[in-house]
C-alpha cells in the first residue's frame, strides 16, 4: 500500500483507498480516533494497510498505529478539517516524517517539529522535492526521495538519536538542544545590551549557535570550565566541515580553522589556497 501510494503520488495520480474487509469494524477508513495512551494524538483513519490504521491528525502528521492502540473520538468540526489527506509525495514524506521522529531528551519531549528558544517553530528535518534533509546539522546531511519510506524513516531515526547513539546522533541533539534552550537569564541594562553587546548581536549569535556555524576559540579557562559538552565536541573534532560551509567562511574564519588543525599557510595564500590545504 505505501508503495503503491508513493507511485500514485508521483505520477500526480489520486490513489484510491482499498476498503477493510471486516463488516461492522469501526475502526475504518473515515473514522474519526485517538490514540488510547496518548489523547494529544486525535485525527481520521485514511488508510488500512493490513494489521496497521493510517491516521492523518489535528497536526498534519501522519502516524501508523496498531487498531488496538486506538479509541473511537469525536472531533470537532475544525478539529476535522485539518485531518487532511497529504496531497503529493512530497507532502506525504513530510508527514510521516512529523509523525514517527519523538523522542525525549534532558526531561523533554522534541518531536520532528519544535518550539526555539525565540518562539519560532522549527522542523528536525525537511522534505525539498527530492530530498529530506537535516535542518540542524551544517555537514550536508540529506536522503533520498526514491529510498524506501521505511528505510529513510528508519535513516532519520538513527540520524537524531531516536534509535541510536552513534557520533552524528549525538551532535543532532546537542545542536537541537542549542536551539531549543531556553534564552539565558542576564541583566539589560537602559543602553540595551545583554551581557555587553546589542540584543541583535546577541540574537545573532544564537542563530550562528543554533546551525552550528560559531566558531568558538578557547582562551581562558572559565571559559572551558562553562562551555557546553556540544561546543567542547565542536572544538576538538577532527572532521573538515563541508565544501559549502568552507566556501562560506572568511578569510580570517579559514586561517583560525587551519591554526586548529595545524595546516601551515604562505604570506601570498588566497581563501582557494586555504581551501585546497585544509582539503589536502
Amino acid at each position: 500500500d505505501f508503495i503503491d501510494k508513493l507511485k500514485a503520488h508521483a505520477a500526480g495520480e489520486t490513489y484510491v483507498n482499498k476498503p477493510y474487509p471486516v463488516t461492522g469494524d469501526w475502526c475504518i477508513v473515515g473514522a474519526q480516533v485517538a490514540q488510547i495512551d496518548d489523547s494529544t494524538v486525535r485525527g481520521v483513519i485514511i488508510d488500512c494497510p493490513k494489521g496497521w490504521r493510517e491516521v492523518t491528525t489535528t497536526t498534519g502528521a501522519v502516524v501508523m498505529l496498531n487498531p488496538r492502540q486506538l479509541t473511537e473520538a469525536t472531533l470537532t468540526e475544525e478539529e476535522a478539517a485539518l485531518c487532511v489527506r497529504p496531497a503529493s509525495q512530497k507532502d506525504y514524506v513530510q508527514a510521516r516524517i512529523d509523525g514517527i521522529i519523538r523522542f525525549s531528551r534532558g526531561g523533554r519531549e522534541f518531536k520532528n517539529r519544535f518550539t526555539c528558544a525565540d518562539g519560532t517553530e522549527r522542523r528536525q528535518f525537511v522534505v525539498t522535492a527530492t530530498h529530506v534533509r537535516c535542518a540542524l546539522c551544517p555537514d550536508g546531511w540529506s536522503w533520498s526521495l526514491e529510498t524506501d519510506i521505511l528505510v529513510l524513516l528508519g535513516n532519520l531515526k538513527n540520524h537524531c538519536g531516536q534509535t541510536s547513539r552513534i557520533t552524528a546522533a549525538r551532535l543532532h541533539r546537542e545542536r537541537l538542544a542549542s536551539a531549543a534552550a531556553a534564552p539565558p537569564v542576564a541583566t539589560t541594562d537602559e543602553a540595551g545590551t545583554v551581557l555587553g553587546i546589542s540584543h541583535a548581536q546577541a540574537r545573532q549569535l544564537a542563530t550562528a549557535a543554533a546551525a552550528g556555524c560559531l566558531i568558538v576559540r578557547d582562551t581562558s579557562q572559565a571559559l572551558s570550565a562553562v562551555e557546553s559538552p556540544f561546543w567542547r565536541a565542536m572544538r576538538t573534532t577532527q572532521r573538515l566541515p563541508s565544501d559549502a560551509a568552507l566556501e562560506a567562511m572568511t578569510g580570517t574564519q579559514l586561517r583560525k580553522l587551519m591554526a586548529r588543525r595545524g595546516v601551515g599557510r604562505g604570506p601570498q595564500d588566497r581563501k582557494a589556497d586555504f581551501i585546497d590545504k585544509l582539503k589536502a
